[in-house]
């Protein structure tokens, strides 16, 4: 929500969110690469908000802590496979929660170091309440 006073706009609280159903899901996808981040999409479809831990900053997508897992998709060797981070890797910045809403979704901007191209990956955010939501494979 934007407030408007005085003929300023002060942007507090601001959200690049949108409304989603109400099927009881929470799903985490790919988005693609913006910049120097990778870009995903959150979307809670059940009854009660959710909260994960990590950092926001004025103006940009919120940044999740997470862990991802990532194999070489131009080798063969189909056994291999990289964690980025450690699990629930901690984003730089002020320390805080991200809260997603009952039937909303909101985008979140991962660093991309650590990713490489040619990777296919997996990201995943472990809620206040100890769920781990994963996203699909993603190539980079």
């Amino acid at each position: 929500m934007c407030v408007l006073v005085a003929g300023a706009v002060f942007l507090s609280a601001c959200k690049r969110h949108t409304e989603v159903p109400l099927d009881g899901r929470v799903l985490l996808e790919y988005s693609g690469s913006s910049g120097e981040h990778l870009t995903f999409k959150i979307s809670n479809g059940t009854n009660k908000a959710i909260k994960f831990p990590g950092r926001s900053a004025w103006g940009q997508d919120p940044a999740p802590n997470y862990s991802a897992v990532c194999r070489d998709s131009r080798n063969s060797d189909a056994g291999m496979s990289i964690t980025v981070g450690p699990p629930f890797h901690s984003v730089p910045g002020t320390p805080g929660t991200i809260k997603v809403s009952s039937g909303e979704r909101i985008r979140l901007a991962v660093p991309k170091m650590g990713f490489h191209l040619g990777e296919r990956c997996r990201m995943s955010v472990e809620t206040s309440d100890g769920t781990t939501v994963s996203s699909g494979e993603f190539e980079l």
